[in-house]
């Protein structure tokens, strides 16, 4: 199922996320319309799609058991995600140790209106809980379902000719990703550009492996 959701401009944090998070309750509520499996639902994505995936991948249970819309009910958990060139946290201090300074600069982020923010509130207290809050990173608990994470960057530092796209779609977002899931014994299995492996056959089989 491909869905939309509205984008910044349109919405601020978490917005985008709760459209995200619908979409995932909308599937489970017409399950058997649709013929899926409602206990068997998975997510991908790519870039800010890919941080959706694994934001709502690791984040508690969204459903409201007693809202009036029986949509808001069901379940938003999912068995697995696969990802590509996800940002797995935004917290500075993070981005800055596995990605570099310039990672913290790209624009969408960091001039505040994913937020709701002025740039000139970024360096708030404000801001650096909104950072928190808005990190996939956060919500990581050994109750979590497993990760396959690709980056089209190559494995390298960034150089004084990098771009802030690049930046933000750098592999170490996966390093940090990989590093903590390992300490929960969670399956994530990162990849690269330069692995030299067929990249859309072992995400499916990824996926196959927990979906199935």
């Amino acid at each position: 199922m491909a869905i939309n959701y509205r984008l910044t401009g349109e919405a601020v944090f978490p917005q985008h996320f709760m459209d995200s998070a619908r979409a995932i309750q909308y599937a489970r509520f017409h399950a058997k319309e649709f013929n899926i499996n409602p206990d068997r639902v998975g997510a991908t994505g790519g870039s800010a799609g890919g941080m959706t995936a694994l934001w709502l991948g690791f984040h508690d249970d969204l459903a409201d058991p007693k809202n009036a819309d029986p949509v808001l009910r069901e379940s938003t958990r999912l068995k697995v995600m696969a990802v590509s060139s996800a940002q797995t946290t935004l917290v500075p201090s993070i981005v800055e140790k596995y990605v570099g300074v310039l990672g913290t600069q790209y624009g969408s982020y960091s001039n505040g209106k994913i937020f709701g923010l002025k740039k000139e509130e970024m360096n708030s207290p404000k801001a650096l809980e909104l950072y928190k809050e808005i990190s996939p990173l956060t919500y990581l608990t050994k109750d979590d379902p497993p990760v396959w994470a690709f980056y089209s960057i190559p494995d390298k530092p960034l150089t004084d000719k990098s771009t802030t796209s690049e930046a933000i779609h750098h592999p170490g977002f996966g390093k940090v990703l990989k590093e903590e899931m390992d300490k929960l014994k969670i399956e994530c299995k990162l990849r690269h550009k330069d692995d030299g492996q067929n990249v859309t056959g072992d995400m499916i089989g990824f996926l196959a492996k927990y979906l199935k």
